[in-house]
């Protein structure tokens, strides 16, 4: 049944990374729910209730210019620290709803003082980097001369800082676009699939090594832990800290957005690396182990989907369409 409202969806649709999967597949996910939505700007005179999901940065939304157009305007976003940034703070209260990707995220939100409704909801993503004899980093820079070659020096430079002279794993660095299917390659190549995080709003990769089959090894805080347990992955130890201290450290690779996570009463996890250690060592000891997670990982990843958040999203729009009446 079609919807009898349309969306009009704003966000980085055209984008390889992570942000533009998601982006693409919940206007995917919100067609196949029957919702009529378009991307970008509306150029309609049909009178159907029109709703704007914005799905950039919060700061970028020109709320006085928008209102113009839509009666209901909702925010599509995500944070990965405990609180947000203050200046999304006045655009976020400003809209009608915002809708985040996972219960963590949706207590950031209350403890940054967001006073509008605000939604969560689970998505996966398609099939899609550890080798324990082979390291495979897939990765890019955001500045143009972090190519290949700057990462890795910058692997060579952190060996040298912590006096590795010693032959170790060989390494293979991807830092080109795959499509699904090549991604799907890589995991299925792995014995597990090691991301340490400080923080996540979702982590896609996680479910895309989830829906491959292959068990995680990873800190035990953030979004993920909306579907991450013991039983299909490793856990490891940590402890919250402010994200400035991590990142001012000479070793730092992130400075692209380290304004956004530098004010006060921010936090995300430090990994325990001693933790990180015995996580690994186990899974490398453990082969059955590790299979036995792997499997529960893909059963457990049948139960998330695309559908399963246009479904979630559809309640929330009509939600704040029946507030706004």
């Amino acid at each position: 049944m079609t919807s009898s409202y349309r969306v009009v969806w704003k966000g980085p649709t055209n984008l390889a990374s992570g942000i533009g999967i998601a982006s693409r597949e919940y206007v995917r996910a919100l067609r196949r729910q029957g919702v009529n939505t378009v991307v970008g700007a509306e150029r309609s005179r049909s009178k159907m209730r029109k709703v704007l999901i914005y799905h950039y940065s919060p700061i970028t939304l020109n709320i006085r210019k928008e209102r113009k157009h839509f009666k209901t305007i909702i925010i599509n976003t995500v944070w990965e620290t405990t609180c947000i940034p203050k200046r999304w703070r006045r655009p976020i209260n400003q809209a009608d709803a915002v809708c985040v990707p996972s219960l963590q995220d949706k207590q950031t939100m209350r403890n940054s003082g967001i006073r509008i409704p605000y939604s969560s909801f689970l998505m996966a993503s398609m099939p899609g980097c550890l080798l324990l004899i082979l390291l495979i980093i897939k990765t890019n820079g955001y500045a143009r001369n972090e190519n290949g070659h700057w990462i890795r020096n910058r692997i060579q430079a952190y060996k040298a800082n912590l006096n590795i002279h010693r032959r170790t794993a060989p390494i293979q660095i991807i830092t080109q676009y795959l499509n699904s299917k090549s991604l799907r390659s890589i995991y299925a190549k792995g014995h597990a699939f090691v991301l340490p995080t400080r923080g996540e709003g979702v982590g896609l990769p996680f479910l895309e090594s989830m829906a491959s089959g292959v068990p995680i090894i990873t800190t035990g805080w953030g979004g993920h832990m909306d579907f991450l347990t013991s039983n299909n992955s490793f856990l490891v130890h940590y402890k919250l800290r402010p994200p400035v201290i991590g990142m001012n450290r000479k070793s730092s690779i992130s400075h692209q957005f380290r304004h956004l996570f530098a004010e006060k009463g921010q936090l995300w996890a430090e990994p325990d690396i001693g933790s990180l250690r015995k996580q690994m060592r186990k899974a490398y000891e453990n082969p059955l182990l590790c299979k036995l997670k792997g499997e529960r990982a893909r059963r457990d990843a049948l139960h998330l989907s695309w559908d399963r958040a246009g479904f979630s999203l559809k309640k929330a729009i009509e939600k704040v369409i029946r507030i706004k009446k």
